[in-house]
């Protein structure tokens, strides 16, 4: 057998964090500065469900929306040198986390709730929070999360970073993951 048919803990760079925390729009920047494919789980849910996330939890529920982010994780996670964006909640489940941790270095993406809020206060898309975003509402969310995102191989903060900055610090901490 040759060593391409084995898939290593080193094949993709997996975002997590909280809504706002910038896990799109670094995940892009960031594959793009690699070379990678770039996978914004949130979208390929919303193609596969043909609505938005929001609609669906409304008519759905949260369940039904985990057990096809969960799906649609381990469809994505079968391919390699790729740059992951998760929803912020899908740490929430055992199996995502276990998924996950098997197939890439895992990076926490960590904003403060003040910033989050400011990043996210004027977007009402996000199903989580309902119709009216409130700094409350997030650092409750956020505070019940924390333990399950800290679970992540590494964690950035990103409240005062660039994104040039911030992709250089994971190439950083790629490059030592892969040398380990």
């Amino acid at each position: 057998m040759n060593n391409d048919s084995f898939m290593t803990k080193k094949d993709n760079i997996i975002l997590t964090g909280f809504m706002g925390s910038g896990k799109t729009t670094i995940g892009s920047f960031l594959a793009d500065k690699m070379g990678w494919n770039f996978i914004d789980i949130d979208s390929l849910i919303e193609i596969e469900i043909k609505s938005s996330i929001r609609d669906y939890f409304k008519a759905h529920g949260e369940a039904s929306f985990r057990n096809i982010e969960t799906q649609l994780l381990e469809k994505v996670l079968a391919g390699r040198n790729q740059v992951i964006s998760t929803g912020g909640g899908i740490v929430l489940a055992d199996k995502n986390r276990i998924l996950m941790e098997k197939q890439g270095l895992v990076i926490w993406l960590k904003a403060s709730p003040e910033m989050i809020y400011q990043r996210i206060k004027d977007n009402l898309s996000r199903p989580v929070l309902g119709d009216d975003p409130t700094l409350e509402k997030i650092r409750e969310i956020l505070e019940f999360r924390t333990p399950f995102y800290a679970k992540a191989d590494i964690s950035i903060e990103t409240d005062d970073l660039s994104i040039d900055a911030l992709s250089s610090q994971i190439i950083i901490a790629y490059s030592k993951f892969i040398e380990s």
